[in-house]
């Protein structure tokens, strides 16, 4: 047997405890190392390599992803339309108009995407904590992160919907209705 868990009644005494142990087995020909169970499920997770650096490296490939999509269906949709932008301009909207409407399609898609999204992680958040109330907040969505979610979902609005919009905005009418 390689390890003993044992269970103390007052948390704060966990350090003396360990130490009283490590000391009844300093001399013999098993020493032992006294740790705390989140100790070593910590050292267990760092075995496996930088978790933080793979987490970020799995969202910001999904974010990358998230932005490639969500700019090739403003892409295309702004391609679908080049008639209707044209008779938008035609009938008097300005450029800055035309490219406005864009950007806030754009906005929409994602902000409500955002939002769908999150208030899904949301409840899903809180059925895990009631369902699994020993990991207490690690489920929760806090309103900073909902925040930080808006703001990347605003971003990617941006982002996606820019080089459409320019588009839109440098159209020419008469090729646009001509099928150019």
């Amino acid at each position: 047997m390689d390890r003993f868990l044992l269970l103390i009644r007052d948390p704060n005494q966990a350090v003396q405890i360990g130490r009283q142990i490590d000391k009844l087995f300093a001399n013999s020909s098993q020493p032992t190392r006294t740790e705390s169970e989140k100790a070593q499920s910590a050292a267990g997770l760092r075995s496996l390599g930088d978790i933080n650096f793979f987490t970020k490296m799995i969202v910001g490939c999904l974010l990358f992803m998230l932005l490639f999509l969500t700019g090739n269906t403003m892409m295309q949709s702004v391609r679908e339309r080049i008639p209707e932008f044209a008779v938008l301009k035609t009938l008097g909207f300005s450029d800055e108009g035309v490219l406005a409407l864009v950007v806030g399609e754009a906005a929409m898609l994602c902000l409500l995407a955002g939002i769908v999204g999150l208030g899904i992680i949301q409840l899903l958040g809180r059925y895990c904590y009631l369902a699994f109330p020993g990991v207490a907040g690690l489920f929760l969505m806090t309103w900073p992160a909902f925040f930080t979610g808006m703001g990347f979902a605003l971003l990617t609005a941006f982002l996606s919907g820019a080089i459409p919009a320019w588009r839109v905005k440098r159209l020419n009418v008469v090729d646009a209705l001509a099928g150019r």
